[in-house]
């Protein structure tokens, strides 16, 4: 399981490269933070014909809480699911 930085950029020739080594049946999570931006790659991949893309729905560090912080209330992180991060495991 890998999760790509908050930082991570992606180039369009570098995405256009990534595209064609995916395979279509393959099962693909679109992850970013909250999980609406993800949404609309899952969105994108779905229509393009790959056949088992899900949304990480609340994403990866989830919903601001009543103090305006991430990690408290929802997300792949509050739950303590797997993932690696900016080079460290989470």
């Amino acid at each position: 399981m890998t999760v790509h930085g908050t930082h991570a950029r992606c180039s369009p020739d570098s995405l256009d490269v990534r595209y064609r080594q995916l395979d279509r049946k393959s099962v693909i999570l679109p992850l970013g933070r909250s999980g609406k931006r993800s949404a609309g790659a899952a969105e994108i991949l779905t229509v393009a014909g790959f056949e088992n893309v899900f949304n990480v729905l609340d994403g990866f560090e989830g919903d601001l809480d009543g103090n305006k912080e991430r990690n408290h209330v929802n997300a792949w992180r509050y739950r303590n699911l797997p993932g690696f991060l900016d080079g460290m495991s989470v």
